[in-house]
């Protein structure tokens, strides 16, 4: 088990700067919020008073009117509680005419005063209800993940840094309770589906009861009538909201659908430097010609904040599939069963830290089938051993014959093309927009913030440092997606010769001979969900790096490299 890495003062300091922006805005909305329900109360001890209504103008949605308080005169514009709008709010609706037909008369129209100062009045004092139920949830959200991101960041910068003895005792003592997991110790593993749908459906439940409010709001409805089509962003939420019970009742039927899936594991658990082997025991739904994806995924999880406010990302550090056929299960004839065997690198970690900080490993089993696919996950143990656990046996008996498509081609994808040229050389190009699930991710993110920046950027709700920050979010994620989008490289090599257009629409271009190319490496690069991309990269004799390709598996990265490699 590697040694955690020490608290990071540079990381806390980064999280608590990035902190700042979500308790700031969450502060705002709950205080304009909280004053809307306070000024509520005060007004209802206020002087009621005979007032001239001199302007209702529908254009601005403003008002004006005069009054006398102790023999003095004053002129106000405030229609009621936090607001100067005639429409627009559910109770304010139907007064308009009510309002201009004083306005023509010249009839006073009673309004409230406020005894100290006399200068501060409303025409109507009831409690607006849906600026409250719009405002609260977004402050307390806001606030929630602020205060989370800064709680983690002020423990990662104050947290004291232990010796090494100290980080071996508490690892040992980590792993041995790993060990002895009562979810592991069997050498039986149950998919996660059950604990997934208890999961998403309190999330569920939270989410829809906080955004639902917002379907019905009736100051949306009024801002788009009068066209003021921004305001639609907010209806996002309660979207999410109908998106979630939707997988939900979606999970629920795939479980009715496959029932039960258990792993049993060959020697109790995976060996780093070893294998993870095994059989995947499933309902009998599959014909012996169909096949079915087995992947392993190594990942570390990183958390900050805590409660309501936690975030958990997975970063993948190692990855591998093939396809299989279904088997018998030796163990029960009436169901079938998935041969498991991966070599596992003696370079890779094993299972470390909790659920919200360490390493983890994943096995998912999946299979396309007629209706609802077929598809579970498995948390699986993987350690380091000194000595080989006995083998149970499990797979005696059943041969495992792993299936690989070629990456190169042109049936296993879709996403590149490579090409001979007429002189024997060989062009390899891969275009623009080759992950579109990843394109509407990130479109979708960037039409959320991009909404909330334009609403806040027309009406100056917000302070001008927060509306700059939003607004590099917003370029960020611009420039990501039209990266994500429009990058495209093409690579020829032929005669000697190399050249090599990339970036943006491919515009940028470098030329050379093939003596000039020192070497093509598998680079890391994007993660999106549970999958991490490779790039291939072009590097010179001069030192200089270029980028190939990007965004491929690592088996079509390894096999486009050695490909590149041959053809030099």
């Amino acid at each position: 088990m590697s040694r955690r890495k020490e608290p990071s003062r540079v990381t806390g300091f980064i999280m608590l700067l990035f902190s700042l922006p979500f308790v700031g805005f969450g502060c705002f909305m709950s205080y304009e919020a909280i004053q809307t329900a306070i000024d509520y109360f005060d007004v209802q001890d206020w002087v009621e008073t005979p007032a001239i209504i001199e302007l209702v103008d529908d254009k601005d949605l403003s008002i004006r009117y005069h009054y006398q308080y102790n023999s003095l005169a004053y002129t106000s514009t405030q229609l009621g509680v936090n607001d100067t709008k005639v429409n627009g709010d559910p109770g304010y609706d139907g007064k308009k005419e009510l309002l201009e037909s004083h306005v023509s008369s010249g009839e006073p129209f009673s309004c409230f005063v406020d005894q100290y100062p006399p200068h501060t009045s409303v025409v109507f004092r009831h409690f607006r209800w849906g600026q409250f139920a719009f405002m609260i949830p977004f402050g307390l959200v806001f606030l929630a993940v602020g205060l989370g991101v800064m709680y983690g960041g002020w423990r990662s910068f104050t947290e004291k840094k232990k010796s090494k003895e100290e980080y071996a005792a508490i690892e040992a003592d980590e792993k041995q309770k790993l060990m002895a997991k009562e979810t592991w110790s069997g050498g039986v593993i149950e998919s996660s589906t059950k604990s997934s749908i208890k999961g998403i459906l309190f999330f569920a439940i939270v989410w829809n009861a906080i955004s639902l409010p917002i379907a019905f709001n009736q100051e949306i409805r009024d801002d788009v009538a009068r066209g003021e089509y921004i305001v639609l962003i907010a209806y996002l939420f309660p979207i999410v909201g109908v998106c979630l019970l939707s997988y939900l009742i979606y999970l629920m039927l795939k479980k009715q659908k496959y029932g039960r899936s258990v792993f049993y594991i060959e020697h109790k658990s995976g060996i780093v430097g070893g294998d993870l082997s095994g059989l995947v025991e499933i309902n009998p739904f599959l014909s012996s010609h169909e096949k079915v994806t087995v992947e392993l995924t190594c990942f570390k999880i990183s958390t900050s904040g805590s409660g309501d406010s936690r975030r958990t990302t997975e970063s993948i550090l190692w990855q591998e599939s093939y396809k299989i056929l279904p088997v018998a299960s030796p163990m029960n004839h009436s169901h079938d069963a998935i041969p498991i065997l991966f070599d596992i690198p003696s370079s890779a970690q094993e299972v470390g830290g909790d659920s919200s900080d360490g390493i983890c490993w994943r096995l998912k089993v999946s299979a396309v089938t007629p209706g609802i696919d077929y598809s579970e996950l498995f948390t699986v143990p993987v350690f380091r051993v000194a000595d080989v656990p006995l083998s149970s046996g499990i797979l005696k008996g059943v041969t495992i014959d792993k299936l690989y498509n070629d990456p190169l081609s042109a049936e296993a994808n879709c996403k590149f093309t490579i090409s001979d040229t007429h002189r024997g050389g060989r062009e390899y190009v891969f275009p623009m927009f080759r992950h579109i699930g990843t394109v509407l991710s990130l479109g979708i993110c960037l039409a959320i913030f991009g909404g909330v920046f334009g609403r806040f950027l027309m009406t100056g709700e917000l302070p001008i440092v927060f509306t700059i920050i939003l607004g590099l979010v917003n370029i960020f994620l611009l420039y990501g997606l039209l990266d994500l989008i429009f990058f495209k490289t093409k690579l020829i090599i032929d005669d000697g010769e190399f050249t090599l257009n990339y970036g943006l629409f491919a515009r940028r271009k470098i030329s050379g001979y093939t003596t000039d190319i020192k070497d093509f490496d598998v680079k890391r690069g994007m993660q999106s969900g549970n999958t991490l991309f490779y790039n291939i990269v072009l590097q010179t004799t001069d030192g200089a790096k270029y980028t190939a390709a990007c965004r491929l598996n690592k088996s079509e990265a390894e096999a486009i490299v050695k490909d590149m490699v041959d053809h030099l």
